[in-house]
């Protein structure tokens, strides 16, 4: 007897979600539709402005089959605020920071308007992986951070909605990693 095996295949497209739909699919076949997409740790870059939302999601639904799956991953926006009010510091320029010599985190306001789904914006460092650390002598190292923006779970769940997505699973992604890592 042989063996049955599927045959799946895998794409990987290299650019901002939040570009344009017309730019963003410049290069897609049209007639090319997805059952799965997978977005992880990068969606929070994209949530900058009104339009960098409707650019995103209508790229991320666009070419979505009928029962297809997202499967993305975000910082929670909760863990963040609530680290900066517990841990943060003011310093010169005004800004909030946290973090270790790992990481850090700027942020200018602590405080948020109710329901507002873009523009919440930290600056982010995490060494060798995001942002630049250079070390001049003996002075304090000068960090270049990467703008990134809060996502508040609850309006991720309403700007999803109203592109027609419904969320099918929710889990916080340390407690998720605990329970598979093996």
């Amino acid at each position: 007897g042989g063996r049955f095996r599927d045959v799946y295949r895998a794409g990987f497209l290299v650019q901002s979600g939040e570009n344009s739909p017309t730019e963003f699919y410049r290069e897609i076949d049209p007639e090319l539709y997805f059952d799965i997409i997978s977005c992880q740790f990068s969606l929070h870059y994209m949530f900058g402005s009104n339009q960098s939302v409707q650019n995103l999601f209508t790229n991320l639904t666009k070419k979505l089959v009928d029962q297809g799956l997202i499967i993305c991953t975000i910082p929670d926006s909760n863990v963040i605020v609530k680290r900066f009010r517990k841990h943060g510091k003011k310093i010169i320029d005004g800004d909030y920071i946290v973090g270790n010599k790992y990481y850090s985190m700027k942020m200018a306001e602590l405080n948020f308007p109710p329901n507002k789904i873009y523009g919440l914006k930290y600056l982010f460092y995490l060494e060798d992986a995001v942002g630049l650390k250079v070390q001049n002598g003996e002075e304090e190292p000068t960090i270049t951070y990467v703008p990134e923006y809060l996502i508040e779970f609850q309006n991720f769940v309403k700007v999803a909605k109203d592109y027609g997505l419904e969320i099918v699973e929710e889990r916080n992604f340390l407690d998720f990693y605990k329970e598979n890592r093996e």
